[in-house]
Parts: C-alpha cells; structure tokens; sequence
C-alpha cells in the first residue's frame, strides 16, 4: 500500500462519478455498489466506506450493518458457553477491493478497519462477533487467514468473535 495512508470515506462522500466505475470483476459486488451502496446507506440500512486512490478512483469498498445470529448457528463449543438466544452482531455485508488493486493488501486493510469499527461500536451497541456471507469459497479462504470459522447454518457464513480479535490487537 506505500507509505501514503489510504482515504477511507462514507460512500455520502464520494462522487457518483468515481462510484460508476468500479470494477472488482464480481457482477454482484460491483451492481450492489453501483446500485445500492448509496441508497442503503442514505436509509440507514447498511453503511459504506469507500477507499480511494490518488486520483479518486474507488479501489475498494465494505458495507456494514448491526444483526443477530441464532446461538444454535455457531460451534457446539462456542454455543455451550452463552445464553440460548440471539446474539447481538455487526455484519461484514460486503467487501471488495477493484480489479486494479487486487494484491496490493487492500482487502486486508478494508477488513482490519471493517472490524475495528464494529469493536468501536460494541463500546456502545453490543456485539459478541463480526459476521460475513463469503460469496464463494475463495472468498472464504481470505476470510479464514484472519480468524473467522464457518457457522453451524452454512460453511460460507463465517464469524469472528470481538474478544479474539481485541486479543491479537493487544498482543
């Protein structure tokens, strides 16, 4: 990424110009950002943060939302140690870093502050994990080199408890 620190904005902030142009090379991803991103954050649906490049091109992008998961949907381990009912959530709802700049840590730093986020908000509206639907199996292998497990309810749902990622940033 070089030694310049990245501009991480709320999608509000970025021109509709920069936006159309993204291309992450998933249609999905890339009509949800297009389309969907700006809406669903003006509605308080999900919120957007965008990075951008020297030149303003959106290299990347995550959206979040706060949620629930069923306690039956994790480990039998995991489950045996908290209460029967939903658990307060922050959901990963999409992540995806531009063709261009695939393989230059972008992803990795979208995560990171993806979730530095949600332990912010957890402060204040409380979270026990950080949840994510990987789109395919790739998807989920990059998630996993951080610390999120597959669900009971589907291997490509995944989940990262708070408490384990505050523990790696303290060591």
């Amino acid at each position: 990424m070089g030694n310049k620190t990245p501009l991480l904005l709320p999608i509000l902030q970025v021109s509709h110009s920069s936006c159309s142009e993204f291309d992450c090379g998933v249609d999905p991803l890339n009509d949800y950002f297009k389309r969907y991103a700006r809406g669903n954050h003006k509605k308080g649906l999900s919120s957007t943060f965008v990075l951008l490049g020297q030149g303003n091109e959106v290299e990347g992008f995550y959206s979040l939302a706060m949620g629930s998961v069923e306690v039956f949907d994790l480990p039998p381990s995991i489950e045996a140690k908290l209460p029967k009912y939903p658990l307060p959530i922050g959901r990963l709802t999409r992540l995806a870093v531009a063709s261009s700049s695939q393989g230059k840590g972008l992803g990795q730093f979208l995560l990171v502050d993806a979730i530095e986020r949600v332990c912010i908000a957890s402060e204040t509206v409380a979270a026990y994990a950080i949840i994510v639907d990987a789109k395919d199996l790739k998807a989920k292998s990059f998630y996993e080199k951080y610390g999120f497990i597959s669900t009971n309810r589907d291997p490509l749902t995944l989940y990262l408890p708070l408490a384990e990622f505050k523990k790696k940033l303290l060591r």
